[in-house]
């Protein structure tokens, strides 16, 4: 998409150090911005178009919005202007999460072999689908886990290496020691032993769910095991990395969490107990 002169420069900055999506939306305001009030220069932005714009809005998009305005600003060198742009407050919800206990629960009573291993590689790797989905058998190497984050840079996987429970390693390895096909894919159907497609996967992790009477998806699996994380002391730079975020804000955003604020709602293990397999 093309904008408009000092737009476009700014959008083209921002494609330097921030995702393609994230370019794109803060573009878009600044244009929406320009256009409400048929701005011609930058010299014309006053702090009160600012206020006004920004309460049209609820306070969780007026948030975004005022860091897309403060990073234009900045940009076009009206730094005093940026950091007079209000940036409204808004309350954390609380997350949607399982307990460890329950994760536990549902690993144990899963179908050895691919049910348990996708359940269990799901939660303790704290995978997308996509990822889960695209893993190979040579992905997997002792108790480390190679794996093709889905939102790298300008939207391209890109590889991140994390550790797994030992005895998650020795239950997959049991499960690839069983197949007699030749599939280079970590997890495969077990009649025609192709690669699971997202669908299968969440299909698999939902029945396993209602087991023990819950509603299970792997981004659900994928937000338990993250909020679990936080609640144990993990800061927002080991989270991002273990989540494969490029972007801060997107981890707090994602896990919506208060360390302090979690921990006296539950106790939570000083380490997540492995899981019998």
């Amino acid at each position: 998409m093309q904008y408009p002169g000092r737009i476009q420069n700014f959008y083209d900055w921002l494609r330097l150090g921030k995702s393609p999506a994230t370019a794109q939306t803060y573009a878009s305001v600044i244009l929406r911005f320009a256009r409400y009030y048929q701005l011609k220069n930058i010299s014309d932005i006053s702090q009160s178009q600012i206020t006004d714009f920004l309460l049209s809005f609820n306070p969780r998009t007026s948030a975004s919005y005022a860091y897309a305005l403060k990073s234009f600003l900045d940009f076009n060198g009206r730094a005093e202007l940026a950091r007079m742009v209000p940036v409204p407050g808004y309350s954390i919800p609380e997350p949607q999460w399982i307990p460890v206990e329950k994760v536990n629960q549902m690993i144990r009573i899963c179908r050895p072999g691919l049910q348990k291993c996708v359940v269990w590689m799901a939660y303790e790797a704290a995978l997308r689908v996509s990822e889960l989905c695209r893993l190979d058998r040579t992905d997997l190497s002792d108790s480390r886990l190679r794996v093709q984050r889905s939102k790298g840079k300008k939207g391209i996987p890109t590889p991140h290496t994390v550790p797994i429970d030992p005895e998650l390693a020795k239950a997959l390895e049991g499960y690839t020691a069983s197949r007699n096909d030749k599939n280079p894919a970590l997890f495969v159907t077990r009649e025609t032993h192709r690669r699971l497609s997202p669908q299968e996967t969440n299909k698999m992790i939902a029945r396993a769910g209602k087991m023990i009477g819950l509603e299970v998806s792997c981004h659900l699996l994928r937000h338990s095991r993250a909020t679990v994380l936080a609640m144990q002391g993990w800061g927002p730079y080991e989270l991002a990395t273990f989540l494969g975020h490029r972007n801060l804000n997107s981890t707090l955003a994602y896990i919506s969490y208060s360390t302090e604020w979690l921990r006296q709602r539950q106790q939570v293990p000083a380490t997540v107990p492995a899981a019998t397999a």
